[in-house]
């Protein structure tokens, strides 16, 4: 009897204590359901348990005056964690990382983006606030002078007390991560494809634990620095890889002196090219100009998590990005043999051009590592018409085509567009269609943005040839990656003509096809490609058409090559034109879906061989990047 009066009494003077941690886990575990992840994961539910309990651990340190005021400030810390995570996860299908809070500043320049994905069922995550922080202060009112002095005896009391809840708080966590280890082993942390995969198993802060831990190790005390066998690895592969891949196609030197326009159109997907909505036309003038060049019909972003950054570091310099972050932010330095750097070598000038901010993804730092002469940002641009978050895209092109006329050819260029970026707020004078059931909709919205862009390209190709420009230039242009969020609601599937519920393999292709475009001038075939092709081989593709030779230490390959084919995505999917892997969550081959042609499932055993290829050269990539190599491997 005695004994349970004792424990009554502890759990009553640290009731605090255990209304916090209740509070925190009931709280992850809905934010897991408020995004669709596997909450009912009995796994996940012990493991955030286990990291809450320690999480909260310390506040045992303080006496109960204290402590409740440290329990409260906790909980409103952690809860925000959850919220931006909630956000993240709406917008990049993930969670967020140590890589990623190293570039928060660029979260500021969301705005209306971060708006629009707040939903009124979020206040559920700061509800028992109301009643915590009212019960807090009461709490901290009536016990005054009630604690008396407890001395060193209190406070190593207290350190016992804490260190036991967190070795409780430990084993918690541990034993169902370990059964995890035990069923499916070591893969899920040694190959980190995604992070879901690993918030599923630990939780939303065991994951943020766990990638702290990876981030300390290999950024601050364990800096990777590659040795002599890895170097050799990595040279190796690259020299073999170009064996594989250098061939000559008719289409070698057509551009041969030209100037080089490369324009990225920022959430444009496949599917608006050719299609129309109410007998009109989604994008007239890209329409045209798909029908008159040559145009990739199977074309694929292949971005991470920095998306926009992602591909001009794609089709620029022709690595791979990284899992988690960006490269212009964590290797802003690096030596790059890049398109630009390699044009700059044959006497070309290089600019890029984009109206926002110059620090957003470090673009000012990387820009000069990648090979840049200018850049072109927000500065130097007049705001005399305002769409989305910044100058509007006609305006854009006009004013740099001034710019360009002012230079000495050749010259290459990168424009970014930006107009239609989420949360693709056009004004109403710019919109030209009748969407019927979609007016108002997050999806008509997005259409009406493809829209202004396409007359914002066609004003663009009209005043190139009006000033002579267009038989001068050698014009590519493709999509950065896909809309974002609007591919979840099924609102695009039906557009496009699906029936009934859209596969994992339609929803696949629906969301990673992006166009890809080029005008050769002097070039009259309009030509339709149907090989498979990434982002990754764009910059390979235009030094082709220069009649130039591609960086040895390039994985991209020309595009009008129709062997070998292999476009590989940053968490392990891959395609060769004949079958289409799809990754799972948990980087385990045997995990994922492999599909033919045709959208079927079939045996994975027949994508073996090209799934170990595919992580061979994602690993490489990230060696490469790591270790700083352009430079050591051409000494």
């Amino acid at each position: 009897m005695n004994v349970m009066k004792n424990v009554l009494k502890s759990m009553l003077t640290h009731i605090d204590f255990l209304l916090m941690v209740m509070a925190i886990s009931i709280k992850s575990v809905l934010m897991m359901k408020m995004i669709g992840l596997s909450y009912q994961n009995n796994h996940m539910r012990e493991a955030t348990l286990g990291a809450v309990v320690v999480l909260f651990s310390w506040t045992l340190l303080f006496k109960r005056r204290t402590r409740i005021i440290v329990l409260l400030v906790t909980n409103i810390i952690l809860t925000f964690i959850l919220f931006s995570d909630l956000l993240y996860f709406r917008y990049f299908s993930d969670v967020i990382s140590i890589p990623v809070l190293l570039q928060a500043f660029q979260l500021d320049a969301l705005g209306g983006s971060i708006t629009n994905l707040l939903r009124l069922s979020d206040l559920i995550l700061w509800l028992d606030l109301l009643v915590l922080l009212p019960a807090g202060v009461f709490y901290f009112i009536a016990i005054k002078g009630k604690e008396g002095k407890q001395g060193y005896k209190g406070l190593i009391v207290r350190f016992v007390k804490t260190i036991i809840v967190l070795a409780v708080g430990a084993f918690l966590f541990y034993q169902p991560i370990d059964r995890h280890i035990e069923k499916y082993g070591k893969g899920l942390f040694l190959n980190i494809w995604s992070h879901v995969s690993l918030v599923n198993t630990m939780g939303v802060f065991g994951f943020h634990g766990y990638d702290s831990y990876l981030y300390l190790k290999d950024h601050v005390f364990g800096k990777k620095v590659l040795s002599e066998e890895e170097l050799n690895q990595v040279e190796d592969y690259f020299t073999q890889y170009n064996k594989q891949i250098d061939k000559t196609t008719p289409y070698y030197g057509l551009a041969k002196g030209k100037n080089v326009i490369v324009v990225q159109i920022e959430g444009m997907q496949n599917f608006v090219i050719n299609r129309e909505i109410n007998g009109k036309e989604i994008t007239p003038n890209l329409n045209k100009l798909v029908s008159e060049n040559i145009y990739f019909e199977n074309f694929y972003h292949q971005v991470a998590q920095a998306r926009t950054a992602d591909a001009e570091f794609l089709s620029n310099v022709s690595l791979y990005p990284l899992t988690a972050g960006s490269v212009y932010i964590q290797y802003p330095n690096n030596d790059f043999s890049s398109l630009s750097n390699i044009l700059k070598e044959n006497g070309y000038q290089s600019f890029a051009m984009h109206a926002y901010e110059p620090s957003f993804w470090n673009r000012f730092s990387a820009y000069q590592s990648i090979g840049f002469d200018r850049f072109y940002s927000i500065k130097d641009y007049t705001i005399d018409e305002k769409v989305g978050w910044s100058l509007g895209d006609e305006s854009f092109f006009r004013q740099n085509l001034a710019f360009l006329k002012e230079q000495k050819s050749p010259y290459h260029t990168l424009m970014i567009t930006l107009s239609s970026h989420h949360p693709y707020t056009i004004p109403n004078e710019y919109k030209e269609l009748e969407l019927g059931k979609y007016e108002g909709t997050d999806f008509g919205n997005y259409i009406h943005s493809m829209r202004y862009v396409d007359k914002a390209i066609g004003s663009f190709v009209q005043q190139l040839k009006d000033e002579g420009l267009w038989e001068n230039t050698l014009l590519v242009m493709y999509g950065d990656h896909d809309s974002g969020t609007l591919n979840d609601d099924g609102e695009m599937y039906q557009f496009i003509g699906g029936k009934g519920e859209m596969t994992p393999y339609e929803f696949t292709q629906m969301q990673w096809q992006v166009p890809f475009l080029i005008h050769i001038p002097g070039y009259d075939n309009a030509e339709l490609h149907n090989q498979v092709v990434g982002q990754i081989d764009i910059a390979p593709t235009i030094l082709h058409l220069l009649g130039m030779e591609k960086g040895k230490y390039m994985f991209g390959q020309n595009a009008f090559d129709s062997e070998n084919r292999l476009v590989i995505f940053r968490y392990g999917s891959f395609t060769n034109g004949n079958i289409f892997y799809r990754n799972s969550v948990d980087g385990i081959y045997e995990n994922g879906k492999l599909y033919n042609a045709n959208g079927q499932e079939i045996d994975l055993e027949q994508g073996k061989e090209l799934y170990k290829k595919a992580i061979e050269r994602l690993k490489i990539s990230d060696l490469f990047l790591q270790g700083n190599l352009l430079n050591k491997l051409t000494k």
